[in-house]
């Protein structure tokens, strides 16, 4: 699992249920951006492909 759908995955479970720009704007205040390398699309991709897999 890539790393950006495991902080997406942390952010889901520490705010509960949220849509992208919650968890956009929570990864931005860690600045994950930075760090992880996240981007904004990748993190509706990441929200998309765990909710299709059911991990959402």
């Amino acid at each position: 699992m890539s790393a950006t759908r495991m902080l997406v995955l942390g952010v889901v479970k520490l705010v509960g249920e949220a849509h992208g720009y919650v968890v956009r704007r929570e990864l931005k205040s860690w600045s994950a951006d930075s760090w992880a390398n996240v981007q904004p699309g990748s993190i509706y991709h990441a929200l998309k492909s765990l909710a299709k897999d059911g991990l959402l």
